[in-house]
C-alpha cells in the first residue's frame, strides 16, 4: 500500500500525531519474478517529519530480491543511491525521501550506499547479504559524520481482508524508545532506535491517527 497525506503535530512532550491516509493494499509477489518498479509499498512508520516517494530504475538481474531505500539521516546533502556500483534512483535523494522497491542482485557483501549527486564522492557505504526472493528496506540514519545503515527483511504477503499493514521503525538516534497506537489500541510498544515492530494489519477506514509515545 501506499501512504500520503503525513502530517505531524506535537501534542505534549511525550507525544506526536501523525495523520495518515491508508489505500488499498497490493500484492507485490509478482516483482519478484519480473522486471518492474514498484507500484506500491507497505507503509513504513518512521519517525522523521517529511517523506516524499520517487519512483526508481530497475536493476535487470536474475535470480533477485527487491530492495527500498529511505533517507533518514538529516543532514545528507543530496545524493545518488549506488547497488552494486548502479545507481537506482531515477531523481537525487534528499533528507526524506524514499525509494520505491527495485529489483536487486543476490548474494552476499553486495555494496551499497550514497553518493554526492552526479560523483562517485561516497557519503556513506556498507555491504549486505540479499537472499532471492526476498524483500528488504534499508534506512540511512543518523547524521553523516556518524553514518548508520538499518537493513530490514520485509512482509511482502498482502495482508486479510483488504486490510493495511504497517509497521514502526525508530531512525531517530537521539530518541527513546516509542509506543504507536492508532486511536485508543496500543499496536507496538518500546520500540528502540534502529529496531523495528512486526508488521500491524490495520483495517482501511479512511484517514487514521497514529500516535507516537515515549516515556516521561
Amino acid at each position: 500500500m501506499e501512504y500520503f497525506g503525513q502530517t505531524y503535530s506535537a501534542t505534549t512532550s511525550n507525544q506526536y500525531i501523525m495523520n495518515l491516509k491508508f489505500t488499498s493494499t497490493k500484492n507485490f509477489r509478482e516483482q519478484l519474478n519480473a522486471n518492474l518498479v514498484f507500484a506500491g509499498m507497505i507503509c513504513l512508520v518512521t519517525v522523521f517529519s517529511s517523506c516524499s516517494k520517487q519512483t526508481g530504475t530497475t536493476i535487470t538481474q536474475t535470480p533477485s530480491s527487491i530492495f527500498a531505500v529511505v533517507n533518514a539521516s538529516p543532514n545528507c546533502p543530496t545524493s545518488d543511491f549506488y547497488l552494486n556500483s548502479q545507481m537506482v534512483n531515477a531523481i537525487p535523494f534528499t533528507y526524506g525521501n524514499y525509494l520505491g522497491y527495485v529489483n536487486g542482485p543476490v548474494g552476499s557483501a553486495i555494496k551499497f550506499g550514497f553518493y554526492d549527486t552526479g560523483t562517485l564522492t561516497a557519503i556513506a557505504t556498507d555491504t549486505v547479504t540479499l537472499l532471492q526472493n526476498h524483500a528488504y528496506t534499508v534506512f540511512f540514519t543518523n547524521v553523516i559524520s556518524s553514518p548508520t545503515f538499518i537493513t530490514l527483511r520485509d512482509t511482502i504477503d498482502a495482508p486479510a481482508n483488504n486490510s493495511a499493514s504497517i509497521r514502526l521503525v525508530n531512525v531517530s538516534p537521539d530518541a527513546p524508545n516509542v509506543d504507536l497506537a492508532i486511536g485508543n489500541t496500543v499496536y507496538a510498544t518500546n520500540i528502540p532506535y534502529k529496531q523495528a515492530s512486526k508488521f500491524i494489519n490495520v483495517p482501511p477506514a479512511g484517514k487514521r491517527v497514529l500516535q507516537l509515545y515515549w516515556p516521561r
